[in-house]
């Protein structure tokens, strides 16, 4: 969002009052909403560099100056002992872990580890996705490696088309696990029963708010998301590190 409201400038001018203190959520969003009308504040806290505020809006991540003059938008990195840490990227982790915290964790898929349990990852798919396939193939190899895959439901096309119902079918069918695994496999999906009528809209509503797009969506413990296709050798080792 911020994205489209902001320009490639890394300095915009707002010109409000000084605080001593770490602003509250409700005194930055009323500094912020004359020159960003649409903005909605969730969180305010200090930054390692010294008068900036870090600033959350949804997935998004900014820096407000302590004088409320400027505002940034982009990475703010940190170099500490010869390595270079996304602060930004950091803060967005937080944010997706506590929103896919918030769904049923019921209404996943799971295809659980078969060695040790090692790591947890999200699958954000679509049956329709060729990507989402191939990387479907593979899930038997994150599985030997202690890692459970979780899948939640992304149809890039609305309710009501097509793809839509194919998943609908999938997540209401007696055996959602067999089901998709069999349809990603290229198998034919079910009908959609009568009564399915929206069974993963807190799946839509989390990967739209996270800021993602495109399948497959993978998101690890940690919040890291990886948009798109990932080998398994390369995600197995990506996964274990961050554990």
């Amino acid at each position: 969002m911020l994205k489209r409201i902001f320009t490639l400038s890394s300095l915009v001018l707002i010109s409000y009052a000084t605080y001593a203190d770490t602003p509250s959520v409700d005194s930055m969003q009323q500094m912020l909403i004359k020159a960003v009308p649409q903005i909605n504040v969730d969180s305010v806290k200090p930054t390692p560099v010294k008068g900036f505020y870090e600033v959350t809006s949804g997935p998004s991540v900014f820096y407000v100056s302590e004088d409320g003059q400027y505002l940034f938008y982009g990475e703010l990195f940190e170099i500490k002992n010869d390595t270079i840490t996304s602060i930004t990227e950091k803060s967005k982790q937080v944010y997706v872990k506590a929103e896919l915290a918030k769904i049923d964790p019921k209404t996943f898929i799971t295809f659980p580890a078969t060695d040790k349990e090692k790591a947890v990852i999200t699958i954000g798919t679509d049956i329709d996705c060729g990507y989402c396939r191939k990387l479907h193939e593979e899930i038997p190899a994150l599985n030997a490696a202690g890692i459970t895959v979780q899948y939640v439901a992304f149809p890039r096309t609305p309710k009501g088309t097509p793809s839509y119902d194919k998943s609908a079918a999938i997540w209401c069918a007696k055996d959602p696990k067999a089901t998709l695994d069999s349809v990603l496999k290229g198998g034919t999906p079910p009908e959609k029963p009568a009564d399915c009528q929206d069974p993963f809209a807190e799946h839509t509503a989390f990967i739209r708010g996270i800021g993602a797009s495109a399948t497959p969506i993978i998101i690890l413990q940690d919040g890291t998301v990886i948009p798109g296709y990932m080998p398994a050798s390369d995600l197995i080792t990506l996964v274990l590190k961050s554990e």
